[in-house]
This record gives structure tokens, C-alpha cells and sequence, in this order.
């Protein structure tokens, strides 16, 4: 009888623990899942090692969005246009790729504070004859639609029609471009410096050389995250927790280990900079 009883408290007392347990999950805030896309080939703000996306971008996203109560964070491999349609039709909440701002990006996203600072070069074949930013005319350049290289370039064409830069259109990967204008299949690539010297190096194109031509337009460009101008609440979080990984250091040691270029630290303290003062800014 005794062992009965012992039983029977033990099962109740396992029912109510297990009744609390489920009450407890119950009532507990749900996160929301915030799908950030990105394309995983500008090392090294975001790229593929064993398997596994990674990259200055990608790791301060993940710290971004640590022990959140509020939201969870899931990463997604995609092509470059499909981060800007994605985060229109609200597929994607947030996108990273070393993104630059544009007019036309601002009429539809919502930038984060800046989180570094990249220059753009020149890369050209060795066998193309470019010295100098003369010897571009009736040269071959590929670009993706809507990057701001392509707009560069279309601007420069409307305003020069004497001196016209050849458009190729593209929607092959960077390591492909890249291979392809080694081989000489176009002439020349505008591109962000970071990127594009991981790019060499990694596949060892040896018949690629910068060339400077003189483009202060490019020189120290914002990067930054995205967001669709519906995502006011995911944007102030984000930015304020940009403000505390500036301050307590994360972002410096995420600097060192991916941007190992020189001074890159003191481009980032500028960035972020205005932010103390409540102000805002773009790619």
C-alpha cells in the first residue's frame, strides 16, 4: 500500500512538473526568424569554408543576433539580384555582400551603420593596353545589373558618348568573371579592392594587374546591411547592436581576423563614427 502511495505522488508530482514545463514554453515570447542573404563569394565579408558560410559580414551578423530573446538568425546562399528581390517580396529580412548605397537602392531599403570601409580598383588583363583611365575607351568591362559599378558605368557612358566604355551584362559568379577576363575574355573589372585581392590570390590569376587610374569616387565606400523599409524594429536593433559590438571591441577583433588590411581599423573607426551621435549613413 505504501508503494502505491510512494508511486502515486511521484507520478503526480512528474504531471504537474511536466504541466508547468509545457505552460512555461507556452507563455515564452516566440523569436522571429530573421533569414539574412547573402552570396557567399566577396571574401572576406562573406564566403564558403568547408562547407560552412563565413566572413567579417557573416560572424558580426551571428554576433549581432546572439542571445537575442527577440529574434533568431538563419543564413541564405543566393545570387546577388536575388537579395534585393528577396528582401522586396519579404523572402529575406536582411542581406550582407559588402553592400555599397545607391540612390536607387535608398528609394526601397533601409542601410545599416556602416561596419567597414572598402576601395575600389581597376583590374585589368596584362595583354589589354590599359596604362590609364584614356586607354578605357571601346574597352570591354562585365558587370551585374544594378551594383554601382554598372551604374558607374552607364552614367559614364550617357556623359561621355565620344569615349564609351563596352557593357558586357553578366550573372556569372566573381570567380568566374575573374577567370574569365585572366583568359582575356573582356578587358578590364571595376571592383571592391578586399574582395578582389582574396580573389587573386585563391586562384592565382597571374595575368591580372591593377592599374591606378585615379577614382575618388571609390575610395573608402561604406559597406553595410540592408533591409526592406518595412523593417523599421530589425533595423534599430541591429544598429544598436552595431553600437555595442563597436564599443566593446567585437568589431576590432572581427576586423583583425577578416580585413587584414592596413589601417582598415582607423576606416571602421570613422565609420561608425557619426553613430554616437545618433546620425545614420550608406553603401
Amino acid at each position: 500500500m505504501k508503494l502505491k502511495t510512494v508511486m502515486g505522488l511521484y507520478l503526480g508530482f512528474t504531471i504537474i512538473a511536466l504541466l508547468g514545463f509545457l505552460l512555461i514554453e507556452c507563455w515564452k515570447p516566440q523569436r522571429r526568424t530573421v533569414t539574412l542573404a547573402t552570396v557567399g563569394t566577396t571574401k572576406p565579408f562573406s564566403y564558403i569554408k568547408d562547407e560552412v558560410l563565413t566572413g567579417y559580414e557573416i560572424e558580426l551578423a551571428r554576433e549581432i543576433f546572439k542571445d537575442s530573446n527577440t529574434y533568431q538568425l538563419k543564413i541564405r546562399k543566393t545570387e546577388w539580384s536575388s537579395i534585393f528581390a528577396g528582401i522586396k517580396e519579404n523572402n529575406y529580412q536582411m542581406g550582407a555582400s559588402s553592400i555599397a548605397m545607391t540612390d536607387e537602392r535608398q528609394n526601397y531599403f533601409l542601410y545599416s551603420y556602416a561596419t567597414a570601409h572598402n576601395s575600389t580598383v581597376l583590374i585589368a588583363n596584362k595583354n589589354s593596353g590599359i596604362k590609364q583611365f584614356k586607354d578605357l575607351t571601346n574597352k570591354r568591362t562585365r558587370v551585374i545589373h544594378g551594383t554601382t559599378t554598372a551604374n558607374f558605368w552607364e552614367k559614364y557612358n550617357e556623359e561621355n558618348p565620344q569615349t564609351p566604355v563596352q557593357l558586357e551584362y553578366t550573372n556569372e559568379s566573381l570567380t568566374s568573371m575573374f577567370d574569365s577576363l585572366n583568359r582575356g575574355d573582356y578587358d578590364f573589372k571595376l571592383f571592391d579592392q578586399l574582395a578582389t585581392n582574396h580573389l587573386i590570390k585563391d586562384n592565382r590569376f597571374s595575368n591580372l594587374q591593377q592599374v591606378t587610374v585615379g577614382l575618388p569616387k571609390f575610395d573608402h565606400t561604406p559597406v553595410h546591411y540592408i533591409f526592406s523599409r518595412e523593417e523599421k524594429e530589425l533595423h534599430h536593433f541591429v544598429n544598436q547592436r552595431l553600437l555595442t559590438l563597436y564599443r566593446d571591441g567585437t568589431m576590432a577583433k572581427l576586423s583583425r581576423r577578416y580585413l587584414v588590411e592596413d589601417n582598415h581599423l582607423d576606416h571602421l573607426k570613422l565609420s561608425l563614427s557619426h553613430a554616437t551621435k545618433g546620425k545614420s549613413r550608406k553603401k
